[in-house]
């Protein structure tokens, strides 16, 4: 009898640290989206005080703040149907202003570095708009993975970060593939065309 409660404890014993086992931490869920279908769509311009954009005519752009002074600007455009926003900023560049702006740029895009499986740049220059930039595509599990800047290196300069809106839920960056490769097209376009308002003619 003694035998029988004893292998009786054993098996309950070795139940309980089967079953123990599978009690995993729980894993976070990422936001799945379904196969995304991008239309054809055009482009449309939108004048500020100091420059003229052209966005895509999927997006809207909406002024967030005037920024830290009268003449600093920051606005989105945001992509409703996608869940997207490019968070931008506008800075009138004062005397050695540049070599900051750059820095702080260089400093937003790299600080993803840790998170990152490689981050490419393209460089664009138009002498006709007197525009120069970089485009930053940054690749793996990242908050942002498409970053850019524009100036003419004396009185203007734009950047842009891409995000996703997903509240606390972390975003399948795999299965937003082509809302990324789309805007990544966008801000490629908004660098070629972008002009200065003393520019414009």
């Amino acid at each position: 009898m003694k035998r029988s409660v004893t292998l009786s404890a054993f098996f309950l014993f070795l139940l309980f640290v089967f079953t123990g086992c599978n009690n995993r931490a729980p894993v976070p869920k990422f936001v799945e989206y379904g196969r995304i279908e991008i239309p054809i769509y055009n482009y449309s311009e939108y004048q500020f005080d100091r420059f003229l954009l052209f966005h895509s005519n999927l997006a809207k752009i909406q002024i967030s703040s005037s920024g830290r002074s009268d003449s600093e600007l920051w606005f989105d455009i945001s992509y409703p149907s996608y869940n997207a926003v490019i968070h931008c900023t506008y800075l009138p560049l004062k005397k050695d202003g540049l070599a900051k702006a750059l820095e702080d740029n260089h400093h937003l895009v790299y600080s993803h570095v840790s998170m990152a499986d490689g981050i490419d740049q393209q460089q664009y220059v138009s002498e006709d708009n007197n525009v120069s930039g970089i485009l930053y595509q940054i690749h793996g599990d990242v908050a942002t993975p498409i970053q850019f800047y524009v100036t003419d290196s004396i009185a203007n300069f734009l950047r842009g970060s891409l995000y996703y809106e997903s509240g606390t839920k972390r975003i399948n960056i795999d299965s937003v593939a082509p809302v990324t490769e789309m805007v990544r097209k966008d801000v490629e376009h908004l660098m070629e065309t972008l002009s200065w308002s003393h520019f414009i003619k």
